[in-house]
């Protein structure tokens, strides 16, 4: 191989030597591809040197421009260069043609090799000179060079700051042409000397009012200077608030930003207090946003984030300022009560402004959600569901009282009372007996007074079930009816669950078998499974329940001797393993389920009773039975609605037709396997993918019936998508590959989706090679 690297070498730099000008564009052109192939030191310093003797020697502009497109493109191997000097020679005579082009090339090809020889004086001389050229384009080439030399050489920067400001201040340079040399002095690595000296230079043009574009350059020549010398700079934030000019103010801001994300101390709280009197302006707010959650929110004074400085702002600015205020002041001064921005916000806020609002004060422990039930009134639908959303969030730390539950939310129609009585549901199980009492009055009447729809009727019912609300329940489930089939067994299934747990211990066993059989009736899929898994664990629970309290009677009626029900507490302790077994199976079907609707109460009601098995006392088994039955029973949302059903779709390359394909034998098969990820994307991180074989080969591994195993592997998940090549090598007969795909979330758990494919394949020798050459 290296053999055949150097022939192409020795033939392109034998190439470099014609005298042809088709064959030199021709093998300049290659180089590029020809040094990739063999980098080594030596060719590419005499590939080099080649070029340079052909830049200066050849009078064609063309070739000249191929040679530096050329050094462009091979920066990489600049540094491999050795001898220097030999290549600089050539290209620093063409600086002296007396042909514009020609020196406007030679400089930028010097620019371009600013690394190979940042500080020899020729060069930069040279490159000064062309600075006061009439020719555009070899100014515009000095300034490229300027840029680059700049951005290695701090000697180079001294050197050319005074021309660079001679040319800055003249009358003849045009805007274009100042633009150009703020850009080059933005490059530059700059001293404390060079930068007073730039400095005070853009002061200069900054108070002459110049053009829009040189005024922005600049503030960017300012910015660079402020983080390169690691002192502030007023004005940004002067022009920023004296300017009036929009596109002047934006790169302001954005420079000022650049600011805060480097260094962020470089501002005091004289210019926080400066920002403040402009926060009007776009983009000055965010500004503040950036200091007060960055590491130098100690220069935000409290005094600026108070509710009575916010007041005089607009909502849309003032809203994110209090927000960030939430972290630097004291929690007493963001409660609920008596909180000014909590009125403004309900009152003029949109939806999303009072959702991230109330988000941000539910965060605070000292907030009693209470307050809100005062402000429900009078409130927009939107405003007033969000407020209930919130009140719902902390149930935990509301205090209930009668008064809230008969509260007229009547003036907004139907819509706002059923949100208000889904919020009484949620509150339900944190409230006192008579509050409760007081909630259960409310909603029979509400369902006596007012016609809704069934679905209404059934969006209530589901609210009570999932929070375990059997009372209001056994109110709201009589109220559906339906003729479809499928429905009304459904129905009869949550009437006879809501039955079990409201009436005796002994039916409730009974009830949950009826209910069992009415949900397998409906169909056999996964949601049905899950509905009849949960409802068997359910009836179990009961079971073990009802046993416990027959331990604790005879335990009772011998005086407390519980010895002779240890095989008792045995048997219940096998019947709560063999519970705890189908409820990791049920868990492993609840893939799509929030973290919500885990069934994490189940497993610590069958850890406390495993707990109680093994500690065999009457009092212990006394009190933690009556906790036990104190217990409500919920129905997770997953029970009512599968939610973001995942599932992989799968393709392959090239694509099989009929699930059939035949090849040529003693023929690889590459075959490209992609999939999409649907549902859940964010929690998928690798696709499980696995190839099996049946029929024909008969090796060793095809257990059961399962077929061997040809290709098995975790390919990872990108934005929902997923691709993998493989090899597969037929044998003489017809077979069958199947390929299934399951989803691995990431805590590496297996989600069992069921996604598989198959096609046969059946080797057949008639083929054409043209057509067999195409699979593989």
């Amino acid at each position: 191989m290296e053999t055949v690297s150097w022939q192409r070498v020795n033939q392109v730099l034998a190439s470099l030597r014609s005298t042809t000008r088709e064959e030199q564009c021709e093998s300049v052109v290659r180089l590029p591809v020809t040094l990739e192939e063999c980098p080594f030191p030596i060719l590419v310093d005499a590939a080099f040197q080649k070029l340079a003797e052909m830049f200066r020697s050849c009078n064609d502009n063309f070739i000249r421009l191929c040679i530096l497109r050329v050094m462009l493109s091979t920066t990489q191997h600049h540094t491999k260069i050795n001898s220097r000097e030999i290549f600089l020679r050539p290209v620093l005579s063409v600086t002296h043609s007396n042909d514009g082009v020609a020196r406007s090339i030679a400089l930028r090809l010097l620019g371009v090799t600013s690394v190979l020889y940042p500080e020899t004086k020729s060069v930069l001389h040279a490159v000064i000179r062309a600075l006061d050229s009439y020719i555009e384009m070899e100014r515009e080439a000095a300034l490229f060079a300027c840029k680059k030399f700049a951005a290695v050489s701090q000697d180079v920067s001294r050197t050319v700051v005074p021309k660079l400001k001679e040319l800055l201040t003249a009358l003849s340079t045009t805007e274009k042409q100042k633009v150009k040399i703020l850009d080059v002095l933005r490059s530059m690595h700059l001293t404390l000397e060079t930068g007073h000296l730039v400095r005070g230079l853009c002061l200069d043009i900054l108070s002459q009012q110049a053009l829009e574009s040189v005024t922005v350059g600049c503030l960017q020549v300012l910015t660079h200077i402020t983080l390169a010398t690691r002192v502030r700079e007023p004005a940004l934030i002067r022009t920023l608030s004296e300017d009036p000019r929009e596109r002047v103010r934006s790169a302001a801001v954005q420079c000022l930003k650049e600011v805060v994300m480097v260094q962020p101390a470089l501002l005091n709280e004289e210019d926080v207090a400066l920002l403040f009197n402009i926060v009007l302006i776009p983009g000055v707010a965010d500004l503040i946003l950036k200091l007060s959650e960055g590491s130098s929110k100690d220069i935000v004074s409290r005094d600026l984030l108070s509710q009575q400085t916010l007041s005089d702002l607009p909502l849309h600015i003032a809203l994110p300022l209090y927000l960030s205020s939430v972290k630097l002041l004291p929690c007493s001064e963001h409660s609920m009560n008596g909180c000014p921005m909590l009125i403004r916000v309900i009152r003029d806020g949109n939806q999303g402004q009072v959702r991230k609002f109330l988000h941000s004060l539910s965060e605070q422990p000292s907030s009693d959600p209470s307050i809100l039930f005062s402000l429900l009134p009078g409130t927009s639908l939107s405003t007033f569901t969000e407020l209930c959303y919130c009140i719902s969030a902390l149930r935990a730390r509301v205090k209930l009282t009668p008064e809230h539950v008969e509260m007229d939310t009547s003036g907004g129609g139907v819509e706002r009372v059923l949100v208000y009585v889904k919020l009484l549901i949620t509150l339900f199980t944190h409230s006192t007996e008579k509050v409760r009492e007081c909630i259960v009055r409310y909603v029979t009447e509400f369902l006596s007074t007012v016609t809704l729809s069934p679905w209404s009727v059934y969006c209530v019912s589901r609210v009570a079930m999932c929070n375990g609300v059997w009372e209001i329940a056994a109110v709201t489930l009589p109220n559906l009816t339906t003729t479809h089939p499928h429905y009304r067994a459904f129905f009869r299934a949550l009437s006879l669950i809501c039955e079990a747990e409201t009436g005796c211990q002994e039916e409730s066993v009974k009830l949950y078998d009826e209910a069992v059989t009415n949900i397998k009736c409906q169909a056999n899929n996964a949601q049905t499974h899950f509905q009849g898994g949960l409802l068997s664990l359910r009836r179990s629970q009961l079971q073990i329940l009802h046993q416990l309290s027959g331990v604790v009677a005879v335990a009772k009626m011998r005086e407390g001797d519980v010895g002779r029900a240890v095989p008792t507490l045995t048997f219940i302790q096998s019947r709560v393993s063999t519970l705890q077994d189908g409820l990791r199976d049920l868990q492993s079907r609840m893939i799509d389920a929030s973290p919500r609707d885990r069934l994490s109460s189940l497993h610590t009601w069958c850890e406390t009773v495993s707990e109680l098995c093994t500690k065999p006392h009457l009092a212990t088994i006394s009190s933690t039975l009556a906790t036990l039955r104190t217990q409500r029973f919920s129905l997770p949302m997953f029970f009512f609605v599968q939610e973001h059903a995942t599932s992989v779709a799968l393709a392959t390359s090239p694509a099989i037709e009929q699930g059939f394909m035949r090849i040529p034998s003693n023929t690889s098969l590459l075959l490209t396997v992609e999939a999409v990820i649907r549902g859940n994307v964010s929690r998928v991180s690798h696709v499980l993918l696995c190839v099996t074989c049946k029929g024909g080969r008969g090796k060793k591994g095809d257990v059961e019936g399962m077929g061997e195993t040809v290709f098995e592997k975790e390919v990872p998940v990108e934005r929902g998508y997923m691709k993998v090549e493989m090899t597969i090598e037929p044998g003489s007969g017809a077979e069958i590959y199947f390929i299934t795909a399951n989803a691995l979330d990431n805590s590496g758990r297996e989600w069992n989706i069921g996604t598989s494919l198959s096609f046969r394949i059946k080797s057949d020798d008639s083929l054409i090679s043209k057509i067999s050459r195409s699979y593989i």
